[in-house]
């Protein structure tokens, strides 16, 4: 045997962990083979095979093997955290995103809130003048009548069929297609003098409610202007 391979037997027995008998068989196979005497005793089983450390794997590995594991490895551990990385940023982003869709949307449905408001008060106000355009009308318009009658060539029928005139315009501005309404202000036309326009009420009265035609057609057809014999 080698004197590496006589120490190794002396530690060996030294350590429990060969017998004597067991050497004296490995020695003789030691001149058989010329092998060393650790490698025959782990074949054996009567050692376990030696513990890898970071001086036994240097020695069995080439520096250039071991720089490339050791760069491998970095670049995994790298390669990991920049997909954390990415994944993390990107859900941050779909947060930020979600969270400026969100107050987009609750900006725009207080902005429609706001504009549905604003026009229920408006077509509130305007329904309130209109309605209220329309008693005035009215009112100025049963005084001219009464004068009318009794007193034709007072200036304050002008004055009452001019005020009349003007509250139904303001009511029609809003209720164009009030028939009724159109009547009333034809008369105040007929009063006045303006034949034609009183017409035009009465012909627009009657497309948009044919059902008083009938009435209304008796009445243009006095307001029309006769042919001269």
């Amino acid at each position: 045997m080698t004197p590496q391979d006589r120490e190794f037997a002396r530690r060996a027995i030294q350590e429990g962990r060969l017998t004597v008998a067991q050497v004296t068989v490995l020695k003789d196979e030691v001149g058989r083979t010329g092998r060393p005497l650790a490698d025959l005793a782990r074949e054996r089983g009567w050692l376990a095979p030696p513990a890898v450390t970071l001086e036994s794997l240097a020695k069995k590995l080439p520096i250039f093997d071991i720089v490339q594991a050791a760069s491998a490895a970095l670049i995994l551990v790298l390669l990991t955290l920049t997909v954390w990385w990415i994944v993390g940023r990107s859900r941050r982003d779909e947060q930020r995103d979600e969270d400026s869709l969100r107050r987009v949307m609750e900006a725009e449905r207080l902005n429609q809130q706001v504009r549905h408001d604003y026009g229920l008060k408006v077509v509130e106000q305007r329904e309130k003048g209109a309605q209220e355009a329309l008693a005035k009308a009215r009112t100025s318009m049963k005084a001219a009548e009464e004068k009318a009658v009794s007193a034709p060539d007072d200036p304050e029928l002008y004055i009452r069929l001019v005020e009349a005139s003007l509250g139904f315009n303001a009511y029609l501005d809003v209720h164009p297609e009030d028939a009724p309404v159109l009547t009333e202000r034809a008369r105040a036309w007929e009063l006045r003098g303006i034949a034609e326009r009183a017409i035009a009420d009465l012909e627009r009265a009657c497309s948009l409610r044919p059902d008083l035609e009938p009435a209304l057609r008796t009445r243009i057809e006095t307001l029309r202007p006769r042919p001269p014999k």
